[in-house]
């Protein structure tokens, strides 16, 4: 027996499969590799977002003249 993947619970020799399925878990498995890599690279981007954000809000004029938010409000949508 070949490789083994699940598909709703139940095991499947993969080799056993057909051409189509065996191409069609073949791209499952991409998309989810791809999709994981995805949430990876949004969670960097989103950390460092934050950074710039609380480092513009730290940098920000204080005292006259300054708007009128609160500090750790919304930063430039």
């Amino acid at each position: 027996m070949g490789k083994t993947i699940t598909i709703s619970g139940k095991d499947y020799d993969f080799d056993a499969l057909n051409d189509t399925a065996q191409k069609m878990a073949t791209n499952v498995m991409a998309a989810d590799t791809r999709l994981e890599q995805l949430r990876a690279e949004q969670a960097m981007i989103q950390l460092a977002r934050d950074v710039y954000a609380k480092t513009l809000v730290e940098n920000l004029p204080r005292g006259e003249g300054a708007a009128g938010n609160p500090p750790g409000a919304n930063v430039v949508h």
